[in-house]
């Protein structure tokens, strides 16, 4: 059991957000003593879901899309029992206006968009390094290559730092010296 007076201090002093409204009502949607009366939207909301409670508790919505959007709210109802006042039976309310939802939502998505669009170019970026990695020292090769063709075994393919391509590059350099090499012997 918790004392009135206590939980209506700390529910007031609570600020979880601007949005979110919270506050204790009696069976009939009434305000506890201390609590302001709630906007007639929020209190059609909260009568409307202290019906609904009586059939199934929980976490319930009245988005009921014949309402203005003002009117719709996600509420959550829990039983407190309150001692110190005649032993009334109290809901806890946590309401939010559906407008703030859709907001957060909008808001997430746009964040996500942004956060998405910063990765694949990241990603891209990453590819394009990645491939002019490999790209530029086979285009070095084949123009050596193509020198070789030509006859001209003077110039060597540097080593690479990759080790596949840098084998490559010494198998290509030892087949140039043994062509250069077989050609003077004719």
């Amino acid at each position: 059991l918790v004392e009135s007076s206590v939980l209506v201090a700390k529910l007031q002093s609570t600020t979880i957000r601007s949005h979110v409204e919270l506050m204790l009502v009696n069976p009939n949607g009434q305000p506890a003593p201390g609590f302001l009366q709630p906007t007639s939207e929020l209190q059609t909301a909260i009568t409307a879901q202290l019906r609904l409670q009586r059939t199934s508790p929980g976490l319930a919505t009245n988005f009921d899309d014949n309402l203005p959007q003002n009117w719709q709210y996600l509420i959550r109802l829990r039983p407190v029992p309150v001692s110190g006042d005649s032993g009334h039976q109290y809901y806890l309310v946590s309401a939010i206006p559906r407008q703030v939802i859709q907001q957060n939502i909008a808001s997430a998505s746009n964040q996500l968009l942004i956060w998405f669009s910063v990765a694949l170019l990241m990603a891209s970026l990453a590819a394009y390094v990645l491939a002019q990695s490999f790209s530029m020292p086979l285009e070095l090769m084949r123009r050596i290559a193509s020198r070789f063709g030509r006859g001209d075994f003077t110039r060597k393919i540097p080593s690479m730092r990759n080790y596949e391509l840098s084998d490559l590059a010494n198998s290509l350099n030892s087949m140039a010296a043994d062509l250069d090499h077989r050609i003077g012997e004719i």
